[in-house]
């Protein structure tokens, strides 16, 4: 299922950092590089997110990757979660991901 914009489930426990219901999602087979509307996907979202609990977020980020998340896919926009991350001023995100 998705909303008008096409954000899956998980797009949108990402974009809520909700960890609990992120990992439930993946481990049920959710798509971690589904793209919506804006050509995001849950890793875009979560590099996007981080400033409320930044270290919840971080191992969101780590867990989408292991999972199959490509750092390297490009929304509508032609950015990589790693733009995204650094638009935002999400530091400890950028380092994990040059890292």
């Amino acid at each position: 299922a998705q909303d008008k914009d096409k954000n899956t489930a998980l797009h949108l426990a990402c974009l809520n950092e909700n960890e609990i219901i992120v990992k439930d999602l993946v481990e049920h087979d959710a798509n971690v590089n589904e793209k919506n509307n804006y050509g995001y996907t849950p890793l875009h979202y979560s590099c996007k997110n981080g400033n409320k609990n930044i270290e919840n977020n971080k191992s969101i980020v780590e867990y989408l990757i292991e999972n199959g998340g490509d750092v390297n896919i490009l929304d509508n926009e032609k950015n990589t979660p790693l733009h995204i991350a650094c638009k935002n001023n999400n530091e400890t995100i950028v380092k994990y991901l040059v890292d």
